[in-house]
């Protein structure tokens, strides 16, 4: 346990020198962290703007599970998913998917695609290097590959997110240390589809926000009747998906 705590410890200092390093260098703007989604956390529908900062709450509203996906991939991407009902049961995986697969996978059968700028390169910067990395190694030498890349990359607002996402916020002690029932990387089958259902929560919430908008607007200005009835129609059926999500998302 101590080995294994002086080894986080070494690892945490690297990390926040390479941070300073970054942080003493001028660059451009980047989008302060979101804060990170608490397990068990209630989900919230979109938060209410007025129209000349609608834009960037909206931003905000969904970079907190866009952040909290990038950091799946970051800290786990090339570790094995198992399913959570294999878990369960003890048997073996239906089919072998990485982390970072499975989140590909989930967005891309709703066609979803990351609406802040710095997540979204990110993002696709991860799957261009994961695919040149040399077959036949294993996952923890895959994600090293992957954190030295990001944590020393030519774009320092990529730099800066990275570290932000990788480097530990508090002090890592015996007593931090045992409390830990499950290893975070065990409990990958819970957690990775929970952010993924969170996210498309808020997309679909987002949605539902602009839509019931239309709606009242098209009342006030005494709208087409059948027009209005496809969108009242297309509103409860976004309400009913938005509540799927929201059930699923709780069941892990």
């Amino acid at each position: 346990v101590l080995h294994k705590i002086s080894t986080m410890r070494k690892k945490k200092r690297e990390l926040a020198r390479s941070r300073q390093a970054v942080e003493n260098r001028p660059r451009e703007d980047v989008p302060p962290p979101a804060e990170p989604y608490e397990y068990g956390e209630e989900l919230q529908p979109a938060p209410e703007a007025q129209p000349r900062r609608e834009a960037a709450v909206m931003d905000s509203y969904l970079a907190v599970p866009e952040k909290e996906l990038i950091y799946y991939l970051i800290k786990f991407g090339e570790y094995m998913f198992v399913p959570e009902r294999d878990v369960a049961y003890g048997s073996a995986p239906q089919e072998e998917l990485t982390v970072a697969e499975y989140i590909r996978n989930s967005l891309d059968e709703d066609e979803v695609v990351f609406t802040c700028d710095i997540f979204r390169r990110i993002y696709d910067l991860y799957y261009g290097f994961a695919a040149s990395l040399p077959a036949g190694e294993d996952s923890a030498a895959r994600q090293e590959r992957i954190q030295r890349y990001f944590s020393t990359h030519e774009d320092q607002a990529v730099t800066a997110q990275t570290l932000d996402i990788i480097c530990e916020q508090h002090p890592v002690t015996v007593k931090t240390f045992r409390e830990s029932i499950m290893p975070e990387h065990l409990q990958l089958s819970a957690v990775v589809p929970k952010a993924v259902y969170i996210y498309k929560y808020r997309i679909v919430d987002l949605s539902c926000t602009a839509l019931t908008k239309e709606i009242m607007q098209m009342q006030r200005d005494g709208g087409d009747e059948e027009t209005l009835k496809q969108a009242v129609e297309r509103l409860q059926l976004l309400n009913t998906i938005k509540k799927q999500l929201a059930k699923s998302s709780k069941r892990l």
